[in-house]
């Protein structure tokens, strides 16, 4: 559980441990644009440590595939696991992430999510929300 400091007036506070990242563009090309966000835990850390890892994780697993494709669902678990490796340093402590790349490729335009945790992508068009990614939850049967 969170702790919270007190200010000057004797008012609890509680630290922002969250982190961003939007590049764009990314890895060197107008083509691409990433962007994440990083929801730390015991700490901002990890998190602001994440804003670098993952897009570096991401943008050495595109180029060991070759580049870019139509579909990037099977590069994601190596993209979260080469960052968890480069964020070892901190082993107690963590975050979470949401992940989205955008990206143009034959002459059409994609857009992909991805997550660790329990947070989640949502597109929206006009009026209508559509889920990207899906929160991980202990609760959840897929889990």
């Amino acid at each position: 559980k969170k702790k919270p400091t007190l200010n000057g007036r004797g008012a609890a506070r509680f630290a922002m441990e969250d982190a961003h990242a939007a590049e764009y563009p990314f890895d060197h090309s107008a083509q691409e644009a990433f962007f994440g966000v990083f929801d730390g835990f015991a700490g901002k850390d990890c998190a602001a440590d994440a804003t670098r890892a993952v897009p570096r994780a991401l943008a050495a697993n595109i180029a060991a595939a070759g580049g870019l494709s139509a579909d990037l669902g099977a590069l994601w678990p190596k993209v979260f696991a080469d960052a968890d490796a480069a964020l070892r340093a901190h082993e107690y402590v963590g975050c979470t992430c949401t992940a989205v790349l955008v990206w143009a490729h034959g002459g059409a335009r994609y857009v992909q999510a991805a997550n660790v945790g329990d947070s989640n992508v949502y597109l929206f068009r006009g009026d209508t929300a559509v889920m990207l990614s899906t929160e991980h939850k202990v609760t959840s049967a897929a889990e």
